[in-house]
């Protein structure tokens, strides 16, 4: 360990706070407050987007009170979930918490409330909690005991404030970072809105199979060539990569450059994506013929990457996606759906201009990730490093 750090319990400098269990018996002289549930505990900060009310007796809402510096962590669920959590600044007043969400409420001379939630949602923090979480297939969840006994790594308190405002930099890199991405995002989603359905002036609309052919009748006639699978189509306005290769399956679907692809099948969570082919020549095969629509520009009709643009806009890709076919957990987007669609394709000499456009803001979104993820990354390796003094921060004494 670090000269003048030390480990302690974490119940040495917090108090452990268990929650309110919903349901039971009707409570007598009861008031109806805000309560705080594992949905709302996010990871570094609050969703309250959604706060609920629960009936709790009057004498027990101080058992149960938030106060300003508690710091929230959920009791579990998905793995992502232990030790997620954040620090509570009274948003709301009053407000209680449940009882899969646990308070730690600590020892200010002692340790900084900030400085334990980045420790928690660490890689120490989460390589403790997996340790001794109960876990099932996809589930893992700690308990009050485990919690009172997470070894808190523990620098003299000037370091812990010192940290923290390092790691806070982070956070609002990110933070405005992802501002800026679902700004683009909207920007870009509005201008594909108005420039692509009409909405500036009166259009003539066109049948969408009059410029796109749905899953085109090709021959394989490769062996053994690249091949894709439901992994390989990125979140909608993505690319696509390649898998690897395979000897050619017989239900396989031959689909080339220009080409769109719309994911159909489930999970439902791939329901919709869109990838367009390119820069992977002709002859790829989509492994299992069902796991894509295939959508082909007919030539001299459409601009191959307006087709994609097109086929993400509101018109097309909402239409597909409030339009699927099935039960719950196995609707699809049947090919027969694009029969369906009237779109309006602007002018030849409008085209090249519009996929300018948006591939200009395609571009910006993508360098906005790529930046979003640099910090995220950054910053998980100064907590792996800050919060375990392998790093030193100077000028603390």
């Amino acid at each position: 360990m670090t000269a003048c750090w030390h480990t302690l319990p974490l119940h040495e400098v917090a108090t452990i706070q268990t929650g309110l269990a919903k349901g039971g018996k009707k409570p007598n002289n009861v008031l109806r407050v805000p309560y705080l549930r594992v949905a709302n505990v996010q990871d570094g900060f609050l969703d309250l987007t959604d706060v609920k009310e629960i009936d709790i007796e009057a004498e027990l809402i101080s058992r149960y009170l938030l106060r300003d510096g508690d710091v929230l962590l959920t009791e579990g669920g998905d793995f992502d979930k232990l030790g997620r959590g954040t620090v509570w600044n009274g948003q709301v007043d009053p407000c209680v918490h449940q009882n899969h969400v646990f308070v730690a409420r600590v020892n200010k001379v002692q340790l900084d409330p900030y400085y334990l939630t980045a420790l928690t949602s660490s890689p120490y923090g989460k390589r403790y909690f997996l340790s001794c979480a109960k876990q099932t297939t996809n589930l893992a969840s700690i308990n009050a005991t485990q919690l009172r006994e997470f070894p808190v790594l523990l620098p003299p308190l000037a370091e812990q404030h010192a940290i923290t405002a390092i790691l806070a930099t982070w956070d609002r890199a990110i933070e405005q970072t992802t501002r800026l991405i679902e700004a683009e995002r909207r920007l870009k989603q509005g201008l594909m809105q108005q420039l692509l359905t009409g909405k500036s002036g009166e259009v003539k609309r066109i049948w969408f199979t009059d410029f796109a052919e749905v899953n085109p009748a090709r021959k394989i006639v490769s062996k053994e060539s690249p091949y894709l699978e439901m992994a390989g189509v990125q979140e909608q306005f993505g690319g696509i990569r390649e898998i690897g290769h395979r000897p050619t399956p017989a239900s396989g679907s031959r689909f080339c450059d220009g080409d769109v692809l719309f994911a159909r099948i489930t999970p439902c969570s791939e329901n919709g994506k869109i990838a367009f082919v390119h820069s992977l020549g002709d002859g790829v095969i989509a492994h299992g013929s069902t796991e894509f629509i295939v959508l082909a520009p007919k030539k001299d009709a459409i601009l191959p990457k307006l087709l994609f643009y097109i086929c993400c806009s509101e018109e097309v890709h909402g239409y597909a996606i409030t339009h699927m076919e099935g039960t719950s957990g196995r609707q699809r987007i049947p090919a027969s759906i694009f029969d369906e669609i009237k779109v309006v394709l602007p002018k030849k000499e409008e085209q090249v201009s519009l996929v300018s456009l948006f591939d200009a803001l395609t571009s910006e979104v993508d360098l906005l990730r790529r930046l979003h993820e640099a910090f995220s990354a950054q910053k998980q390796a100064l907590m792996q490093k800050l919060l375990t003094g392998q790093v030193r921060v100077k000028g603390v004494a």
